[in-house]
């Protein structure tokens, strides 16, 4: 076959192999990131993957400081960019000075990461804080667009699939049209594959890696076009009474972002993946 059965069986080799190496966690990143005191930026709209016309992306509050490949998103309140940078420039400048704790009050927000203070990689930690109203703050992957919705608490997701490397996070549609999950794949955390199995377009092709299966799966990975797949166990489902997520709120980790919308068409899913991503409803679908 072509390229795109390439990728499809290059992510299964990936899911497979992880799912037999248990135990084997990635690497804790003991590296603080350095967060100096810099003006705040003017809010800016994040990269729209194309098409642009199926859906709006999150803005951001720019660059955080100190590291250009991590933007500041505010969700869940107004977007104020310069308490944003204030509050996260805080938070990183005391994981530097080495406490090691879970979390902080700096001002209105308690803030935390997955993996100690401090450190805020691309795909392994993730940093955020919350404020009793519901404002959120995240350090995001720049170079990785997100669906425009509420952020929902993705540690209430997380599952084990595929991998011992990391988290899974996987979560299933308000009428139960769809299960998705957001995995990781290799051992250097991400960034994440997202996918779905629910009711897939009649006419839809399975480029692998089940050899002439019929497509029960919508996935995308980073850096290419999203597709459909054929696997013999669901691969980013398979647990039991999966966590709901809400019409409008938006899961997101590994560089990988998925919400659900309810449309004439019926329950859809959009999940971005870098400039890649999918936009599935009942019977229809498009990749890109």
């Amino acid at each position: 076959m072509g390229e795109k059965t390439t990728v499809a069986a290059r992510m299964f080799v990936g899911l497979a192999v992880v799912a037999l190496v248990g135990g084997c966690g990635p690497e804790e990143d003991d590296e603080a990131v350095t967060a100096p005191v810099t003006e705040s930026p003017t809010p800016s709209p994040s990269p729209s993957p194309t098409p642009e016309s199926v859906y709006q992306v999150a803005p951001d509050c720019g660059p955080m400081p100190g590291n250009d490949e991590l933007v500041i998103m505010v969700t869940g309140g107004e977007v104020d960019c310069d308490q944003a940078n204030a509050v996260i420039t805080e938070f990183l400048q005391i994981g530097d000075d080495g406490d090691d704790i879970p979390g902080v009050e700096v001002g209105d927000y308690h803030c935390g990461t997955a993996d100690g203070p401090g450190n805020a990689t691309i795909y392994d930690t993730f940093t955020a804080c919350a404020a009793e109203d519901g404002r959120t703050l995240s350090l995001w992957p720049a170079d990785s667009p997100v669906p425009a919705g509420d952020w929902a608490n993705f540690g209430s997701y997380s599952a084990t699939i595929n991998t011992a490397n990391s988290y899974d996070y996987v979560f299933t549609s308000p009428g139960g049209e769809w299960i998705c999950g957001i995995l990781v794949t290799d051992s250097a955390g991400g960034p994440g594959v997202a996918g779905c199995h629910g009711s897939l377009p009649d006419d839809a092709v399975a480029d692998g890696p089940v050899p002439d299966g019929e497509a029960n799966t919508v996935l995308v990975g980073r850096g290419d076009e999203a597709i459909y797949a054929s696997y013999g166990d669901l691969a980013f489902g398979g647990i039991d009474q999966p966590q709901t997520l809400a019409y409008g709120q938006v899961l997101a980790a590994h560089g990988v972002g998925c919400t659900v919308v309810e449309e004439s068409a019926g329950e859809t899913i959009i999940c971005l993946n870098g400039e890649n991503g999918f936009v599935v409803a009942p019977g229809t679908g498009e990749l890109f």
